[in-house]
């Protein structure tokens, strides 16, 4: 249902995400490959395009393995912006999802392959660097969660409290809750990843604008696609006409569930809504009878996807 004709380039200006500037630098020299002569170029406020000629699926992928090195790239359309003055074309990103079409560029020399590092938290084998590209930890600083403490009454009986009396119900419950503390207070601070929030509000509003260009159309016989419309926050919403159907003739529960099974895979696996879905925006598919009144609004998000 959605175009994917425009195409995509990866546009990188200098910026980082708050990191150390010589740790990002490492980061993107494993990430890409190349010499630090021209890691060295990236950095002289320059325009340089890291990848072009991208659906935007493949563009926002490469957009999220660059910027969890520290870096800060855009997602520029081509159909809009095609050549850019003084931009220059350094070298194609590394795929994220491991396909074939990694090529080096002709331009830069051959470099010894670089040592392999596995991550101590998701065991992601990568070229040596600070950062993990799969789940984006700092690989030196990353401290294993700890383990929760809970003590029951049987133990501390066992130990030579006596469960019966009011000291050891105040010992155990005290205890009880510091092992509360200890386990939300781990799990807050491994929550806690570097790298920038990934912000695709403008993206998805971007791909309002593109995918509304010739609407209304026709789906099928029975199905008019009106319009697209992105937010508020990270939403994305297509909304249909039923042109024979409405609200009165329908099972609506009904209508809704047999929709949801079927659009489900097509969204979660299409170029446009599933990478989205990954970066978590919300999929809304709003459809109204031919009497303009509401028939279903049925919403997707990534960990309702198979």
């Amino acid at each position: 249902m959605v175009s994917d004709d425009v195409r995509y380039k990866l546009v990188f200006n200098g910026e980082i995400s708050g990191e150390d500037l010589t740790s990002v630098k490492n980061n993107l020299a494993a990430l890409l490959r190349i010499d630090p002569d021209t890691i060295e170029r990236m950095f002289q406020g320059k325009p340089i395009v890291i990848k072009k000629d991208l659906d935007i699926g493949a563009a926002l992928k490469y957009q999220f393995t660059f910027e969890r090195s520290g870096a800060i790239c855009k997602v520029v359309p081509m159909v809009v912006a095609p050549v850019t003055s003084g931009e220059e074309f350094i070298a194609p990103a590394p795929v994220p999802d491991g396909s074939s079409d990694a090529k080096p560029s002709p331009s830069l020399p051959a470099l010894t392959q670089p040592r392999k590092i596995r991550c101590p938290r998701c065991l992601f084998e990568q070229s040596e660097a600070n950062v993990c590209i799969s789940c984006g930890i700092v690989v030196k600083k990353y401290v294993p969660p700890k383990k929760s403490f809970v003590i029951s009454m049987g133990q501390y009986a066992q130990a030579g409290g006596t469960p019966g009396s009011s000291m050891s119900r105040r010992a155990y419950l005290g205890l009880l809750l510091l092992a509360v503390l200890i386990v939300f207070a781990s799990g807050r601070f491994n929550s806690v990843i570097p790298g920038m929030q990934k912000d695709v509000q403008k993206l998805l509003a971007d791909e309002a604008v593109r995918a509304s260009a010739g609407l209304p159309k026709d789906v099928d016989p029975n199905t008019r696609l009106e319009s697209v419309a992105a937010g508020p926050d990270k939403l994305l919403t297509y909304n249909f006409t039923m042109r024979k159907l409405s609200a009165s003739n329908l099972d609506l529960e009904r209508f809704r569930q047999s929709m949801m099974s079927k659009l489900r895979p097509q969204v979660c696996s299409d170029k446009v809504t599933g990478p989205f879905l990954q970066k978590g925006a919300t999929i809304v598919y709003a459809y109204d009878g031919y009497d303009g009144n509401p028939i279903a609004k049925i919403s997707f998000i990534q960990a309702k996807c198979p």
